[in-house]
């Protein structure tokens, strides 16, 4: 069953474009990679697919609904998740607070109670300000806010980056425990291991298109392929 088709779709930033004729697609409790160099348009995928970058044309079709001229909060009401690379938490709040704007954004109180429980450093944490978390603190927030709201897909954009080993490890076991209860997932990683470990397909992005697609295991045997990503060793 696919959860999620984005059709052709071509992005602009002003007058300059940024994604050329991008597709892909994401089946119910699948994994997918989406890989490549900084700049080749990852973030723009994922920002197009939230609502927040409209298309200029192509279609984005989540279970079956046509949502490319939705707005990014109804998109969020109605199933997909994003975890950004740069968290946008609210900091004078506590962790409880940031997870009860999220709640109320999406009717799902008692989603607050169930990403505690699935997330104990942020149970531990809930009455903290959000600024007074380490980096890797930040990222388990960001991603339990992603969880409130009944999601059916999550996109995350570098949940690694900048983390230290022992929180990268953490962060790679919360992925397979969401993978697990049965979202679809997109994820981009620079952490290429990881992203291939993961994932059930991968898709590679350069300059705005979409150039491979394939199994993660044809990565690893392909140097042509890993020549497109941002480390040739994978």
């Amino acid at each position: 069953m696919v959860l999620l088709e984005v059709k052709n779709i071509d992005v602009y930033y002003g007058e300059g474009q940024a994604l050329f004729d991008v597709s892909l697609d994401v089946g119910k409790e699948e994994t997918v990679a989406l890989l490549g160099r900084n700049g080749a348009g990852k973030t723009t995928t994922l920002k197009a697919i939230m609502g927040i970058n409209k298309p200029k044309r192509g279609n984005i079709i989540f279970e079956d609904q046509n949502i490319t001229s939705w707005p990014p909060d109804k998109i969020s009401r109605n199933g997909i998740g994003w975890v950004p690379e740069d968290r946008k938490l609210f900091g004078e709040l506590t962790v409880r607070e940031n997870l009860k704007v999220a709640a109320a954004g999406t009717e799902d109180y008692e989603g607050i109670n169930r990403v505690m429980n699935l997330l104990p450093i942020i149970k531990k944490y809930s009455n903290t300000k959000a600024s007074n978390l380490s980096g890797g603190e930040q990222k388990m927030l960001t991603i339990a806010r992603s969880l409130i709201g009944k999601k059916t897909l999550l996109m995350f954009d570098e949940p690694s980056e900048g983390l230290a080993p022992s929180i990268v490890e953490s962060i790679r076991k919360i992925l397979y425990e969401i993978k697990s209860m049965g979202h679809g997932i997109i994820l981009v990683e620079q952490n290429t291991p990881l992203a291939l470990e993961l994932s059930d397909r991968v898709y590679i992005i350069r300059s705005g298109s979409i150039v491979f697609e394939g199994k993660p295991s044809e990565i690893i045997e392909n140097k042509r392929v890993q020549g497109y990503l941002a480390v040739a060793k994978v």
